[in-house]
């Protein structure tokens, strides 16, 4: 089994820890993902970084972690998520700089690669849109995963995930629990076109949507929360994992909350 991640790739900057680590969605769920998977399958990450010194954090940590690395080198800088915390441990995001990813395109290689992956992940934000246009129309052999986030930049609507619906099996959403009418929005879209919706609500725990059913997973208890950056990422690792070998999406979300539940306890999303 062939297991891509596609889209963004950096390093987070810790402002209250004054610490810089490897981060992004498309590099967190990887990295994940062969922790799990294992000899299982491969690995792979699509990406860019500049030409800094940053890029050698990325370099280390997917050679250390065995993840085949198929990322672009662009003139210009990595891209840099600065983030801070409340004193839950709830991260804050104040910055983030795209540096040299805004300018990359997919090659013939890249697009290749994608064709060949059983299972390709990626991920939508403003700032990468035109190269997540490009990856999820590129089909798998399998399924592509698409992590909406909290769809804060597309103003808490899911009319995002209506325009692409067509080229996804699966969706993640990074939500809050008090965001019922866009819940309910998606609820009703999962219903119409029988996608399967993957919802992580911190605190909360998970929940699903696909088609007519729904189903909901009681958060893991941790001693103490420090860092939930990530936490999203490691859960979709966990889900996918799970939901590969039985296809029971209630066990996915448990297996889901397990992972995540590791990540939230040290500073640091992989």
């Amino acid at each position: 089994m062939i297991i891509t991640g596609a889209g963004d790739c950096g390093v987070d900057e810790y402002l209250d820890h004054n610490q810089i680590v490897p981060g992004g969605t498309t590099l967190n769920f990887t990295v994940n993902a062969k922790r799990l998977f294992g000899d299982s399958a491969v690995v792979r990450v699509i990406s860019a970084v500049g030409t800094d010194s940053f890029s050698d954090i990325i370099s280390r940590e997917l050679k250390r972690e065995k993840i085949e690395n198929f990322i672009t080198s662009l003139k210009g800088k990595t891209s840099m998520q600065f983030i801070d915390h409340q004193v839950s441990g709830e991260k804050i995001f104040t910055r983030y700089e795209v540096g040299a990813l805004e300018n990359f395109v997919l090659s013939p290689k890249d697009k290749e690669l994608l064709e060949q992956s059983d299972i390709t992940m990626t991920v939508i934000f403003k700032q990468i849109e035109k190269l997540f246009d490009t990856i999820v129309k590129i089909h798998p052999k399998k399924f592509m995963m698409v992590d909406f986030m909290d769809l804060v930049d597309y103003g808490k609507s899911s009319s995002i995930v209506k325009k692409y619906i067509e080229y996804f099996e699966i969706a993640l959403f990074g939500l809050n629990i008090k965001d019922t009418e866009l819940l309910d929005s998606l609820k009703k879209l999962s219903k119409k076109s029988k996608k399967l919706f993957i919802i992580t609500l911190g605190e909360y725990g998970s929940m699903a949507y696909k088609g007519d059913e729904s189903y909901s997973c009681k958060p893991i208890p941790v001693k103490k929360v420090v860092d939930t950056t990530g936490a999203g990422d490691a859960f979709a690792a966990g889900f996918i994992h799970e939901y590969l070998k039985t296809g029971n999406i209630n066990e996915a979300l448990y297996s889901g909350n397990v992972v995540a539940a590791k990540v939230i306890q040290k500073v640091g999303a992989i």
